[in-house]
């Protein structure tokens, strides 16, 4: 009896541990360049590079990532902080998740000083801290992933709100405007 007590519990714990933990954290990276064209996935430039964590709790999840890039070209340092609500599933060791969330891009330009937050495509200078959530973008994403153990690997795809609603209006009715989304992944330790 203490037998099958002993290989139930080690059951139990490894299959416990093949799944999202309830906490993850790890290094990410997102490409910012056009991901259609294989050239712009050589260039450093066009990666940001930070750390994800996550708090997942049954079918929802939380995710925020804190990215660092730089555009050596026109001198300016950009950090993006970017928190997202998700509806997720787990298949064995997979997950898949969609949600959306908010995109806070912050744009030191070096050259002339100035605080800029990035939005549409625009560049706006913030005089207060407040205008960079009123100057957010919101955004849509789709993700997917693999949980082993202790470690998790996930790849997203976030497009903003502003492409979405272009796509509907019929102002830009291509493919290209999925171009226009970003793809990021990340290396998760599942911690809890």
């Amino acid at each position: 009896m203490k037998k099958v007590i002993i290989i139930l519990l080690v059951l139990t714990v490894s299959l416990t541990g093949l799944f999202a933990a309830l906490i993850q954290i790890g290094p990410s990276a997102r490409f910012n360049g056009d991901i259609s064209n294989v050239e712009d996935y050589k260039s450093l430039s066009n990666y940001e590079l930070g750390a994800e964590a996550r708090v997942n709790i049954s079918s929802f999840s939380l995710a925020a990532n804190v990215l660092f890039g730089q555009d050596r070209a026109n001198n300016i340092d950009y950090f993006n902080s970017i928190v997202t609500a998700n509806l997720r599933g787990e298949f064995a060791i997979f997950e898949l998740g969609i949600g959306a969330g908010f995109d806070f891009p912050i744009i030191w330009d070096k050259t002339t000083g100035d605080v800029l937050v990035g939005i549409y495509s625009e560049q706006k200078p913030i005089d207060k801290f407040y205008e960079i959530f009123t100057n957010c973008d919101v955004l849509l994403r789709v993700s997917a992933g693999v949980n082993i153990g202790g470690l998790g690997v996930a790849a997203d795809y976030k497009l903003p709100w502003s492409t979405i609603q272009k796509y509907f209006q019929d102002k830009e009715d291509t493919i290209l405007t999925m171009k226009k989304g970003k793809v990021s992944v990340a290396l998760l330790l599942n911690l809890l």
